[in-house]
């Protein structure tokens, strides 16, 4: 008996000489996962909320004491600073992603972090340094610190009764469960098998800072193998000569917008005029509207490398196990020029890590495209300025445009010209908002009046020639629909407002006047197709359908 005391006295050790940081860390590593469950289930019953938080403290408890085992066999003062660094910085990360997104550090958190450029850093910068999550933030951390200076400084004073830390064995047996749970993860190798994981016991795992780090790390990992995989399937696909039986001249054009609500669109029945170009094509017979198309993704890289792919979500197919589809037109003898404003500053940049490695791979860029721009500009109706001069047109021809499109901060997506600026808060009636939400609301509005403007631009020069243009956005937008919030969100259970405003899409389908003549088939199949549910990544299939391939 006395043996046994002996050593639960020593397994206690590190724990009653090293409390205030084992405390702390307990407290800093677990605190966000706390906060955000209770912000998403404000409803739950008491047990329910108990439950959860035993098991967001299981594993920062488990690793609480291994790392205050470690500093109390080292005594390293810099090993101290080095953590104490690392669970506030997580603290401070994770508590403005909640504050003022509802999310914590996520794999979607790190593949926007990577695709987002200078410019647009700056710009996230500048919206968001005086909200009131950022300075709710800083308090926080600012307040944390000076706490974990006066335990430390009285830690030699602070000892903890031993049947308290006997009884917390129990959350430290459930915590090793759960790191090895999560250490397990490591060793899947497909983002599928991951998810799967995720979904069961795994995310246990992920509900505390370093957990959650550690698994959002490893997910886009294996994302970026992915990329690999898609290359190399690119590359053979890109081998395969297709005949086309085709017409002599075509051009199939394919517009591709950015977080448009199509619920601020007035062809989709908004209340201001923000879409006139498209409603008077559509008055004049060549505008197809369709009612009922989502994304299957709200974020750019994965609803990207959807639509460009030759998959079928719904056939249970992975984007990269197929080839991208310019390079089925560039085989079948079309000259394929991509026009894309948010094209990496550098072919395969960091800022662009998923989807501009796929876009711009080496290996596969000259087999995609016949022709690509070279610079990016602040407007949309720039890029198609310079196509216009840039591009050389052949009589088949794929043109892809990758718009800003209302990309946020929408006020910075169109000329701040007297022409543009249609809108004005006092248009927005919306008494439940403050100013400044109304003034984003107009900007919006305004954003997506002009993007109407640059399709038009499209369309007119194309007006004349055999051509059949696509237009769609990667995915949606909130713009204050139903809350106080604009933007996406990346939380794993979404409100059924939230699918809403951010998966439906507009799309829309442009006819010239010759290629209703050649393919009266075509137009009359599209018309009746226009209020059956579709979905982006079936993008291909519709283009080789108008193309005929």
């Amino acid at each position: 008996m006395n043996n046994l005391r002996y050593y639960i006295g020593k397994l206690l050790q590190p724990i009653s000489h090293e409390l205030p940081f084992f405390v702390v860390f307990t407290i800093l590593t677990s605190l966000p996962g706390i906060i955000l469950f209770c912000i998403h289930h404000q409803d739950v019953p008491l047990s329910i909320l108990i439950q959860r938080v035993f098991t967001l403290l299981c594993m920062p408890l488990f690793w609480a004491y291994l790392f205050s085992f470690i500093l109390y066999q080292t005594k390293s003062f810099l090993l101290r600073i080095f953590l104490y660094g690392i669970v506030l910085l997580l603290l401070t990360v994770n508590l403005f992603l909640i504050w003022q997104f509802g999310t914590m550090l996520s794999p979607w958190i790190f593949l926007l972090l990577f695709e987002t450029n200078s410019r647009e850093a700056l710009e996230f910068i500048h919206r968001y340094i005086g909200s009131t999550a950022f300075l709710y933030t800083c308090l926080t951390l600012v307040f944390v610190c000076v706490l974990i200076v006066l335990a430390e400084k009285r830690k030699h004073s602070v000892r903890c009764k031993n049947w308290l830390l006997i009884g917390s064995a129990p959350f430290h047996i459930i915590g090793c469960y759960l790191t090895i749970l999560l250490l397990f993860s490591l060793t899947i190798r497909d983002q599928y098998h991951l998810e799967t994981w995720y979904g069961g016991h795994g995310q246990y795992s992920t509900m505390n800072t370093l957990g959650n780090l550690i698994y959002s790390i490893h997910h886009l990992r294996i994302a970026g193998k992915e990329n690999e995989i898609a290359v190399r399937n690119s590359i053979n696909a890109s081998k395969e000569h297709l005949e086309y039986a085709g017409e002599d001249s075509l051009n199939v054009i394919l517009i591709i917008g950015e977080s448009y609500n199509k619920y601020h669109a007035s062809i989709y029945g908004y209340a201001l005029p923000t879409t006139p170009h498209l409603e008077k094509e559509q008055n004049m017979g060549n505008l197809c509207v369709f009612t009922d198309a989502v994304s299957p993704y709200n974020i750019t890289s994965l609803a990207m490398k959807n639509m460009i792919s030759t998959n079928s979500i719904s056939k249970g197919e992975a984007w990269y196990e197929n080839p991208a589809f310019p390079i089925i037109f560039k085989n079948a003898g079309f000259r394929v020029l991509f026009w894309d404003n948010q094209k990496p500053s550098a072919d395969t940049s960091f800022y662009d890590f998923s989807l501009g490695s796929y876009l711009y791979n080496p290996q596969t860029i000259s087999l995609t495209y016949s022709q690509y721009n070279h610079t990016t500009y602040p407007y949309d109706h720039l890029l198609f300025q310079s196509f216009v001069r840039e591009a050389k047109m052949d009589k088949l021809n794929l043109c892809i445009f990758h718009l800003m499109g209302q990309h946020s901060a929408a006020g910075m997506r169109f000329p701040h010209e007297k022409r543009y600026l249609q809108f004005h808060l006092q248009d927005i009636k919306r008494s439940d908002l403050n100013e400044q939400e109304r003034q984003d609301i107009a900007d919006y509005d305004n954003a997506t009046y002009y993007n109407d403007q640059v399709i038009a631009s499209v369309i007119d020069y194309f007006r004349s020639q055999n051509s059949v243009i696509v237009y769609l956005s990667d995915h949606g937008e909130e713009v204050y629909d139903y809350r106080h919030f604009i933007g996406r969100t990346l939380e794993q259970n979404k409100s059924q407002n939230a699918v809403k405003y951010q998966y439906d899409i507009p799309m829309v389908i442009w006819f010239s006047e010759q290629y209703k003549k050649n393919h009266p088939d075509i137009v009359n199949a599209v018309r009746h197709a226009a209020t059956l549910h579709f979905e982006s990544d079936n993008i291909p299939l519709l283009l080789f359908s108008l193309a005929q391939i």
